[in-house]
């Protein structure tokens, strides 16, 4: 996959709307479009997304403001 995504894609069946969430790294969009969070979970770290970046993304929000949520409610 980290080679050459497009060909890794094609082979598997990835259609256009989940390929444009892989391309734009959005885990929240890969859902939408019927990821399985298990493969998701995988793609995560495939790239570099930590546990605050998907949050964030489902959310709506800035990883800042997601990690600020996180800590004032934690108080």
């Amino acid at each position: 996959f980290l080679r050459n995504e497009d060909p890794y894609c094609t082979k598997y069946g990835v259609n256009d709307e989940q390929r444009k969430a892989i391309k734009e790294r959005n885990v929240l969009a890969m859902i939408h479009a019927g990821g399985c969070i298990y493969y998701l979970a995988k793609f995560a770290g495939i790239f570099h997304l930590t546990v605050q970046d998907v949050g964030a993304q489902q959310r709506g929000i800035s990883v800042e403001e997601f990690k600020k949520l996180l800590k004032d409610e934690g108080e």
